[in-house]
């Protein structure tokens, strides 16, 4: 259930499939030029990556079982592990310490998990294997508190410090955070037979042999260094935003993120600093887990930080959330720990019936403000819109003679390919019989230019070609000018002249959001493969005149189609994709 609430937030990556960055141009290249064993000793960026190769290891599995082996079914296959993978860490607290939290703890640190906030970069990490490093920070942040609670002579020390060496070689942030493990010894310090104790202690032994084995990548990382990347991420410093990511996205982003827009410096840090008060006052018996977890969260951010300065740049006084993918696991840590003590703090409530009162607030908190909150929903086509899907670019490499191919997977400055890709690898099955749902244009907003008064002031006219049968949608970027539109429009469907009407349908306008591609959709037009169609927008005569308004591309974008505004020809286009049926 929690791996397909994870899917749910944001499908794109399994419906509308395609490598993100390093999924294809590292996990998946070296699984298939190097072998399992040989990537996995590969050094990615001067440090190990086991844990994401692992995963690539299992996606490969489900893709030779599932999905008969073809290479462009991998991102599918890569997204189902992704999803369960998130799923799995979501229910790892209950199944290391459904006997040592209370229930009502587990069930507020499984939804903060399910529902940790990712408001803007959701595509960047659900349904993708790159960027799961940072979520061995939190299972081995996990594993360590679980370490320091089970028995001494427990035999699941030895599956937990193996769990442990693959986070560490995954992401050196568990370094440092191994400290936490020698702390249930200190207090045998005092005691006259204490290394004689030791070297009978189960978990003191696996320790030490745990230690020896991660002093490898500690050689690796002194000898070859983690090398900066040029031109991501190494622009100075901005030290004015030091409070907004090490307090604000590191800590009180994890429950404020609602109303992060309205927040400053001063109300970060008091808000910050009362929860963590607050949180210090009444953790209880559970005062060394959150000291660690609070630790966890600076060093995480501290050592991310400093390798990659530049992430200052994108924060601008509380406009947004930043970069996801670089805080959440600082998030669930967050969530895991302020769950700990607000069920601490109300368990101390005398009153049976106003203990439930609060669970129930904080619970339809979670579910109605939290969850709805926490990200785009699917919503968000990042990838899909600026690269498209793996069988469309894979269909159309193969509708050439060319014997090798250079696949695109990520758009950046200069696209990233996944080069070399041969014919029979590429050209398979799925590739030949690929039917898009979500047809991208590659049609997006300019400079701001948009046109407004449709209907009224202004007229258009959009001509496009339809690359396959069944059409039934135009996916078009509307504005709103952050206002909520009430008066009605309608769109029209006409033919190659623009004078026919094939179809006309109203658009409810409540549902258009500012600055965000809205599908309006009409009865498929079952034979539309290659012909000429043209839309419009127009507002429907009312006392309201709500501001609608279609943004435009950049000139001659689109050669296959032409606008017309106010019967004049525009080198722009309405900025606007195709749906099929």
């Amino acid at each position: 259930m929690a791996s397909y609430l994870f899917y749910n937030r944001f499908p794109n990556n399994f419906t509308e499939p395609n490598f993100y960055a390093e999924d294809g141009d590292t996990l998946a290249k070296n699984i298939y030029g190097l072998g399992v064993i040989d990537a996995i000793l590969k050094t990615f960026n001067g440090y190990y990556i086991w844990g994401l190769y692992l995963l690539a290891d299992i996606g490969a599995v489900i893709n030779n079982l599932v999905f008969s082996g073809e290479f462009v079914n991998l991102p599918k296959s890569f997204a189902l592990v992704s999803y369960g993978f998130f799923g799995a860490i979501a229910i790892l607290p209950v199944l290391l310490f459904r006997n040592y939290f209370k229930p009502m703890a587990l069930m507020f640190i499984v939804l903060l998990s399910i529902y940790v906030p990712l408001q803007g970069s959701d595509y960047a990490i659900l349904g993708i294997i790159g960027n799961v490093k940072f979520a061995f920070i939190y299972i081995a942040f996990l594993l360590l508190v679980y370490r320091n609670i089970i028995p001494e002579n427990s035999k699941k020390i030895y599956i937990v410090d193996l769990a442990l060496l693959i986070c560490a070689y995954t992401n050196i942030t568990v370094y440092p955070m191994m400290l936490f493990a020698i702390i249930r010894y200190l207090p045998k310090i005092r005691n006259k037979y204490f290394y004689s104790e030791l070297l009978r202690d189960r978990s003191f032994q696996s320790l030490m042999v745990l230690g020896i084995a991660m002093l490898p990548q500690l050689y690796v990382i002194h000898h070859y260094g983690i090398p900066p990347l040029k031109g991501y991420l190494d622009s100075p410093f901005n030290f004015s935003r030091t409070i907004e990511i090490f307090v604000s996205r590191s800590y009180s982003y994890t429950i404020l993120f609602p109303v992060n827009s309205w927040m400053n410096d001063f109300l970060v840090v008091l808000s910050a600093g009362l929860m963590i008060v607050l949180g210090y006052i009444f953790s209880g018996k559970y005062r060394r887990v959150y000291i660690f977890g609070l630790l966890t969260i600076l060093l995480g951010t501290f050592l991310f930080v400093i390798k990659r300065t530049g992430i200052s740049a994108s924060y601008m006084g509380y406009k947004s959330g930043g970069p996801d993918q670089f805080f959440y696991p600082q998030n669930w840590i967050f969530g895991f720990i302020l769950s700990l003590w607000v069920v601490e703090l109300v368990s101390r409530v005398s009153s049976w019936r106003i203990r439930q009162v609060v669970y129930v607030f904080l619970l339809a908190c979670c579910i109605f403000i939290l969850a709805p909150n926490s990200g785009t929903f699917g919503k968000n086509h990042f990838m899909s819109d600026n690269v498209g899907t793996i069988y469309a670019n894979s269909r159309k490499l193969c509708s050439g003679k060319n014997g090798i191919f250079n696949l695109p997977i990520y758009p950046s400055p200069n696209l990233l390919y996944y080069k070399n890709t041969t014919r029979g690898q590429l050209c398979t099955q799925s590739t030949l019989n690929y039917y898009p749902h979500n047809e991208s244009l590659n049609l997006f907003p300019a400079g701001n230019n948009y046109l407004a008064g449709l209907g009224q002031k202004n007229r258009f006219t959009q001509t496009f070609v339809s690359t396959y049968n069944k059409l039934d949608g135009v996916n078009i970027y509307f504005s709103t000018f952050q206002q909520t539109v009430k008066s009605p429009y309608t769109f029209k469907l006409m033919d190659d002249h623009c004078d026919k009407i094939i179809s006309s349908v109203n658009v409810s306008t409540k549902d258009v959001a500012d600055n965000s591609f809205y599908m309006i959709t009409f009865p498929s037009q079952n034979n539309s493969r290659n012909k000429i169609y043209c839309f419009s927008i127009n507002s429907i005569p009312s006392r309201n005149t709500d501001p609608l308004a279609v943004q435009l591309s950049a000139p001659n974008i689109y050669t296959k189609g032409i606008m017309k505004i106010n019967n004049k020809f525009s080198d722009k286009d309405v900025v606007f994709g195709l749906h099929y049926k």
